[in-house]
Order: structure tokens, then C-alpha cells, then sequence
């Protein structure tokens, strides 16, 4: 059985994943701050991770997706979803700390060293 987890799951935590969040009115199974490293899990724990709309809620991006990659089990998944910069959505929340486009992640991802 795969072990998921839902980064920033909010109210609307996926279906069979473990929640985590910051705010404990969600109720997520882990509470915690995105922004302070390491996570409480241990090592290659999750098959998939999901962080819908977060990244750009946090402080360093490619610390975030360093903790993510540490979490994942080798071959797992991390699906990413943040507005694009050229949507509105993108500037309708005043705690976004950032815009993202294909470059942006590609630059992230040329940081990370993604070796096990």
C-alpha cells in the first residue's frame, strides 16, 4: 500500500494521505511550519508526496523541495501545483512569496542534487 502525503493539505486533504499543515484548525495528522528544517518524518518514508498551492507560500523553494526529496522513498513522487505568474490567481493572496513559470522550477531543480 502506498503511504502518501498531502503537504498543505487544508480542509481538503486527499483521500488515504497523511495531512500536514501549520494550521490546527484543519486538523492535519502532522502539525508543523513549512519553513522549519527538517520535517518530523524520517528519511524515504512517503511513496508520493502532493503539495498543491504551497510552494509559493514558503521561504526558500529549493530548501522545500530538498526536505521533499528527503522524505520520498527512491522512485517516488512529488506532484507540484502553483499558479503560473501570468494568472491572476497567482497575485490574488497577499502570502505569496513568489511567482512561478517552467524556468523558474528548472532553475530550482538544477540546484538540488538528486542522488541516493
Amino acid at each position: 500500500m502506498e503511504k502518501i502525503l498531502d503537504i498543505g493539505c487544508g480542509r481538503n486533504k486527499i483521500i488515504g494521505a497523511l495531512g500536514f499543515d501549520i494550521d490546527k484548525s484543519y486538523n492535519p495528522d502532522i502539525l508543523h511550519d513549512l519553513n522549519i528544517y527538517p520535517y518530523p518524518i524520517k528519511d524515504k518514508e512517503f511513496d508520493k508526496i502532493y503539495a498543491k498551492h504551497v510552494i509559493e507560500h514558503v521561504n526558500d523553494p529549493t530548501v522545500f523541495i530538498q526536505e521533499c526529496y528527503r522524505i520520498l522513498k527512491p522512485n517516488g513522487v512529488l506532484f507540484v501545483e502553483t499558479p503560473h505568474f501570468s494568472s491572476r490567481v497567482a497575485y490574488s493572496e497577499p502570502d505569496h512569496k513568489r511567482f512561478f513559470s517552467y524556468f523558474m522550477f528548472s532553475s530550482i531543480l538544477s540546484k538540488i542534487k538528486f542522488a541516493r
